[in-house]
């Protein structure tokens, strides 16, 4: 029975972490703690985990978005953190400054898998 009740207890705290409509992006004193966060991770690949899991429970706007993005050095990771987060970024009128840098074929997928995830 505990058991059940724990599961039930985490299924509704995950629920509740996910970012729904913001009202304005997080506190720069929050960003700045989850950059320090990001930043003292080894590699860009456990960067890009905690970018996505950040992204996809807070209110991140471009601009902070973009500072995560200096972090990582591996073009193919910055290339997946964008097509990951790109849709649920705060500031949805900016995101497009997050395409520069990249080719028109990956700036072409990335804005298609919005296309395929976008309410209809």
């Amino acid at each position: 029975m505990k058991g059940i009740l724990g599961l039930l207890a985490a299924f509704s705290i995950s629920f509740s972490v996910f970012a729904s409509d913001c009202d304005t992006a997080i506190s720069q004193e929050r960003f700045d703690g989850f950059y320090k966060n990001i930043e003292i991770q080894k590699n860009d690949q456990q960067r890009y985990q905690l970018i996505l899991a950040f992204s996809n429970r807070e209110c991140i706007s471009v601009a902070q978005m973009t500072k995560f993005l200096s972090l990582i050095t591996d073009h193919k990771l910055k290339f997946s953190v964008v097509k990951d987060t790109y849709s649920l970024l705060f500031d949805q009128s900016n995101r497009s400054l997050l395409l520069k840098g990249f080719s028109d074929h990956e700036q072409m997928l990335i804005n298609k898998d919005l296309t395929m995830t976008s309410p209809k």
